[in-house]
C-alpha cells in the first residue's frame, strides 16, 4: 500500500501528507525519506500510536516531517495540525491556482488546498 502512495506521488502533487509511523510494508521514516529524497515539496505529518516511540517523532521531524502528533489525538488536535500546516500552502496556492470556489468575506473566490488522507 505504502508503494502505491508513494508512485502516485510521482504523479499527483499534494498539500499535506499523513504518513504513519509503523506500516506493514515500509514503516514512515522509510516514506519521508524518499519523499524528500524526490524533492516532494508536499507539507508531512507524522503519527504514531506506540507508546514509548516519541523517538520516532523525533526522528521523523529531523528527517522533514513538518509536525508530529502521537496516538490517541483529538479530532480538534488533528484539525490544528493539519490547519497549521496548510496555512502556508493556502497562501502559496493561491497565486497559483485560479480562483474557484466562493469565498463569503471578500465577495470573491479563493482556492482549496490539496488534501490527501
Amino acid at each position: 500500500m505504502e508503494q502505491l502512495g508513494l508512485r502516485l506521488l510521482e504523479h499527483q502533487e499534494v498539500d499535506l501528507i499523513l504518513v504513519d509511523i509503523f506500516m506493514p510494508d515500509m514503516d514512515g521514516l522509510e516514506v519521508i525519506l524518499r519523499l524528500r529524497e524526490s524533492r516532494c515539496a508536499s507539507k508531512m505529518i507524522a503519527i504514531t500510536g506506540r507508546s514509548g516511540m516519541k523517538n520516532f517523532l523525533d526522528i521523523a521531524k529531523h528527517l522533514g516531517a513538518h509536525d508530529t502528533l502521537m496516538k490517541p489525538f483529538s479530532v480538534q488536535e488533528l484539525l490544528d495540525a493539519v490547519s497549521s500546516q496548510l496555512t502556508g500552502a493556502h497562501s502559496r496556492l493561491s497565486s497559483l491556482r485560479p480562483n474557484i470556489y466562493p469565498n463569503e468575506t471578500s465577495g470573491g473566490v479563493s482556492p482549496t488546498p490539496r488534501l490527501v488522507v
